[in-house]
Protein backbone atom coordinates (compact mmCIF):
# COMPACT_ATOMS: atom_id res chain seq x y z
CA UNK A 1 0.00 0.00 0.00
CA UNK A 2 1.20 3.50 -0.98
CA UNK A 3 1.77 6.64 1.60
CA UNK A 4 -0.56 7.93 -0.40
CA UNK A 5 -3.38 5.51 0.32
CA UNK A 6 -2.26 4.82 3.69
CA UNK A 7 -2.68 8.40 4.19
CA UNK A 8 -5.92 9.03 2.70
CA UNK A 9 -7.44 5.44 5.02
CA UNK A 10 -6.41 7.40 8.25
CA UNK A 11 -8.24 10.61 7.61
CA UNK A 12 -10.95 9.19 6.14
CA UNK A 13 -11.36 6.98 9.06
CA UNK A 14 -10.60 9.72 11.93
CA UNK A 15 -13.43 12.15 10.05
CA UNK A 16 -15.84 9.06 10.02
CA UNK A 17 -14.97 9.03 14.08
CA UNK A 18 -15.25 12.72 14.56
CA UNK A 19 -18.80 12.29 12.58
CA UNK A 20 -19.95 9.50 15.10
CA UNK A 21 -18.82 11.28 17.99
CA UNK A 22 -21.08 14.88 17.07
CA UNK A 23 -24.25 13.74 19.04
CA UNK A 24 -22.79 12.78 22.26
CA UNK A 25 -20.76 16.12 22.33
CA UNK A 26 -24.21 18.07 20.86
CA UNK A 27 -26.14 16.66 24.05
CA UNK A 28 -23.26 17.12 26.51
CA UNK A 29 -24.04 18.76 29.24
CA UNK A 30 -21.85 22.35 29.38
CA UNK A 31 -19.23 22.00 31.55
CA UNK A 32 -18.39 24.11 34.84
CA UNK A 33 -15.72 26.08 33.08
CA UNK A 34 -18.44 26.84 30.37
CA UNK A 35 -20.52 28.42 33.20
CA UNK A 36 -18.32 30.30 35.07
CA UNK A 37 -17.12 31.87 31.71
CA UNK A 38 -20.71 33.01 30.80
CA UNK A 39 -20.96 34.02 34.79
CA UNK A 40 -17.36 36.37 34.21
CA UNK A 41 -18.76 37.75 30.37
CA UNK A 42 -22.35 39.17 32.26
CA UNK A 43 -19.82 40.83 34.74
CA UNK A 44 -17.47 42.07 32.22
CA UNK A 45 -19.98 43.57 29.70
CA UNK A 46 -21.46 45.25 33.08
CA UNK A 47 -18.28 46.39 34.64
CA UNK A 48 -18.02 48.02 30.44
CA UNK A 49 -20.91 49.69 30.77
CA UNK A 50 -20.54 51.04 34.13
CA UNK A 51 -17.07 52.59 33.53
CA UNK A 52 -18.09 54.48 30.41
CA UNK A 53 -16.29 51.79 28.60
CA UNK A 54 -12.97 52.91 29.51
CA UNK A 55 -11.53 49.84 31.38
CA UNK A 56 -9.23 47.69 29.76
CA UNK A 57 -8.67 43.48 30.25
CA UNK A 58 -6.13 44.52 33.50
CA UNK A 59 -8.54 46.64 35.11
CA UNK A 60 -11.55 44.90 34.83
CA UNK A 61 -9.80 41.90 35.86
CA UNK A 62 -8.68 44.26 39.50
CA UNK A 63 -12.79 44.74 39.54
CA UNK A 64 -13.91 41.27 38.92
CA UNK A 65 -10.92 40.35 41.85
CA UNK A 66 -12.09 42.76 44.01
CA UNK A 67 -15.93 41.76 43.94
CA UNK A 68 -14.69 37.85 44.53
CA UNK A 69 -14.77 36.06 41.17
CA UNK A 70 -11.98 34.07 40.34
CA UNK A 71 -10.32 35.03 36.89
CA UNK A 72 -7.00 35.37 35.03
CA UNK A 73 -6.17 37.94 32.89
CA UNK A 74 -5.92 35.75 30.07
CA UNK A 75 -9.33 34.45 30.40
CA UNK A 76 -10.06 38.10 31.16
CA UNK A 77 -8.76 39.18 27.69
CA UNK A 78 -10.26 36.08 25.74
CA UNK A 79 -13.43 36.68 27.37
CA UNK A 80 -13.55 40.47 26.12
CA UNK A 81 -12.83 39.50 22.66
CA UNK A 82 -15.84 36.63 22.36
CA UNK A 83 -18.09 39.51 23.84
CA UNK A 84 -16.59 42.14 21.95
CA UNK A 85 -15.46 44.28 24.44
CA UNK A 86 -12.79 46.69 24.12
CA UNK A 87 -11.74 49.70 26.16
CA UNK A 88 -12.54 52.53 24.26
CA UNK A 89 -10.70 56.50 24.98
CA UNK A 90 -13.27 58.41 22.78
CA UNK A 91 -14.91 60.59 24.20
CA UNK A 92 -13.75 60.81 27.71
CA UNK A 93 -11.80 63.78 27.48
CA UNK A 94 -14.50 66.76 25.95
CA UNK A 95 -13.38 69.53 23.91
CA UNK A 96 -14.31 72.59 23.91
CA UNK A 97 -14.33 74.87 20.83
CA UNK A 98 -14.32 78.77 21.70
CA UNK A 99 -12.69 78.23 25.05
CA UNK A 100 -9.12 79.42 24.92
CA UNK A 101 -10.87 82.56 23.05
CA UNK A 102 -13.21 83.10 25.94
CA UNK A 103 -9.99 83.53 28.60
CA UNK A 104 -7.71 85.56 26.16
CA UNK A 105 -10.72 88.35 25.64
CA UNK A 106 -10.87 88.71 29.24
CA UNK A 107 -8.95 91.43 30.41
CA UNK A 108 -6.92 91.40 33.18
CA UNK A 109 -8.74 94.53 35.03
CA UNK A 110 -6.52 94.28 38.40
CA UNK A 111 -3.09 94.49 36.48
CA UNK A 112 -4.30 98.30 35.32
CA UNK A 113 -4.44 99.23 38.93
CA UNK A 114 -1.53 100.16 41.19
CA UNK A 115 -0.13 97.63 43.37
CA UNK A 116 -1.76 97.00 46.77
CA UNK A 117 -0.16 98.63 49.95
CA UNK A 118 -2.01 97.36 52.87
CA UNK A 119 -5.35 96.03 53.99
CA UNK A 120 -8.52 96.25 51.79
CA UNK A 121 -7.43 96.50 48.86
CA UNK A 122 -7.73 93.71 45.88
CA UNK A 123 -5.04 91.01 45.93
CA UNK A 124 -5.12 88.17 43.23
CA UNK A 125 -3.09 85.07 43.17
CA UNK A 126 -3.30 81.79 41.38
CA UNK A 127 -2.69 78.68 43.25
CA UNK A 128 -2.15 75.30 41.49
CA UNK A 129 -1.87 73.52 44.91
CA UNK A 130 -2.16 74.16 48.55
CA UNK A 131 -0.57 72.34 51.45
CA UNK A 132 -3.09 71.59 53.99
CA UNK A 133 -2.52 69.57 57.28
CA UNK A 134 -5.15 66.65 55.78
CA UNK A 135 -2.70 66.44 52.36
CA UNK A 136 -2.42 68.56 49.69
CA UNK A 137 -5.36 70.26 47.99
Amino acid sequence: MSWLRRTVATVTCTAMQSARRLPQRLSRAESDHRRHDKLLMGAIVELNQGFRRAYGARRVHQQLRQSGLSCSIRRVSRLMKEAGVHASTKGLYVWNPGGHAFYTSASNVLAEDAPPSGEGQPWAGDFTYIRAPSGWL
